[in-house]
This record gives C-alpha cells, sequence and structure tokens, in this order.
C-alpha cells in the first residue's frame, strides 16, 4: 500500500486539516485514525501545497506537534509525549519484568516482560531506576573525548552523560518512567514463553525529538 497526497489546502489551515487529508488517504485501504493528541490550533495564513506520501507528510506533522505517531490495527495512533496514553503498567519482576532492563547507545531502553495487555505503544511503562543495567562506554569513546572530562548530568528528570562524541548512551529517567516506542512479541502455542519486548524512551528525554529513534515503530507502507 502506497498512499500519498497531492493537493493545495486553502489559506488559513490547521494541522487538523492537515491529518484530515492524510488520513482521507488512507481510507482506501481500511485505515482510520487512532488515539489522536489535540494539535496546536495555529492558523497559517498562505495556502499550504501537499505533495509526498502519506507518511512523510505525517512525519511531518507529528514534528511540527512534537509528537510521535505509529501505525497498530489498522488505525494511525499520534500522541504528545508529554501527554501519553492515559496508562501506566508499573514492571518488575512480581508483574512480569524478564531479567534486568537495558540501557543502550541512543536507542532508548530495552525491557522484556510477559505479554501484558495494558502496556500500549505510546503508553508509560515505570521501572526501577537502579535496575536498569548501565551501558558501559567504549575504549574508542573515551579516547575521542579527547582529553576532556566525561560528566553525567540530570536535566528536565533524566541522566544524560556528556563529554563523548557520536552516539550517546540513551537516557535514563530518574522516576523510573519510560515512553513506551515499539513492542514486538515473542511466542509458541506449544511452548510456555510469551514475552514482550519493549523498546522505550525516558519520558520527556531529549532522543524523543528524534523521529529516527521510533523508526522500529511499524507504518503503514
Amino acid at each position: 500500500m502506497k498512499a500519498a497526497v497531492s493537493t493545495t489546502i486553502a489559506a488559513g489551515w490547521t494541522f487538523n486539516d492537515v491529518f484530515r487529508v492524510a488520513m482521507n488517504s488512507y481510507a482506501p485501504y481500511g485505515i482510520t485514525a487512532g488515539e489522536v493528541t489535540t494539535f496546536p490550533d495555529t492558523v497559517f495564513p498562505r495556502a499550504k501545497t501537499l505533495h509526498a506520501s502519506t507518511n512523510e507528510i505525517i512525519n511531518d506533522l507529528a514534528r511540527q506537534c512534537d509528537a510521535h505517531w505509529w501505525y497498530e490495527d489498522n488505525k494511525v495512533h499520534i500522541v504528545k509525549e508529554s501527554k501519553p496514553i492515559d496508562n501506566l503498567v508499573v514492571l518488575n519482576a512480581d508483574t512480569g519484568l524478564i531479567g534486568r532492563p537495558q540501557q543502550t547507545m541512543g536507542a532508548g531502553v530495552n525491557v522484556r516482560c510477559l505479554i501484558n495487555p495494558n502496556i500500549k505503544l505510546g503508553g508509560l511503562i515505570r521501572l526501577d531506576q537502579g535496575s536498569v543495567y548501565r551501558t558501559a562506554l567504549t575504549t574508542e569513546q573515551i579516547a575521542n573525548s579527547q582529553g576532556g572530562a566525561i560528566t553525567q548530568t540530570e536535566s528536565g528528570g533524566n541522566i544524560y552523560v556528556n563529554g563523548i562524541t557520536g552516539a550517546q548512551p540513551a537516557a535514563i529517567n530518574t522516576d523510573g518512567d519510560y515512553f513506551v516506542g515499539s513492542i514486538d512479541y515473542t511466542g509458541d502455542t506449544r511452548g510456555q514463553n510469551w514475552y514482550m519486548d519493549l523498546l522505550c524512551l525516558a519520558k520527556n528525554a531529549n532522543a524523543l525529538d528524534s523521529q529516527s529513534t521510533i523508526a522500529l515503530v511499524t507504518q503503514p507502507q
């Protein structure tokens, strides 16, 4: 499926108009709107030409509105990170957490747990911050710091590593709250292991500004 838009929106358009046009292009494929944020009510005085794939248009819309979007169950969801889907699941050894969450280099925190239908894309999970296994800097990263101090700072409730070039360790949230960016399911009807592998981003983290961070989330093709 290759949905695309080629049209001009008259002067006085809003972000809601862009989303409406994008969703109209998905309609022939049975794709509808799911969880949708409240867009800014900015009114733009000049006409806007849209000529791109629908995925690109919604990517741009999400970026301008500080939101993220994904495709699930034939629905398009677009949610502001500051206003995630209204559910929070506490994950620990007693509630299905498997092993220790793993901090990655620039791609969030990987979490494995038993399948839980209450964990949703765009929602929040809460971890024991101390349980997150911190990734180690490589010898090359330390060498490339050029003798500068590698420090750890806290900003907006998140912990960041400073003083290295290239990929940075993903932010760790001091309260243990993480935005669920992608979910992969593992299971076998003849086995007993039914897992969810989550890619999670620290709530309010700078990494959430990058659409590439959420690239693992399925989008309609």
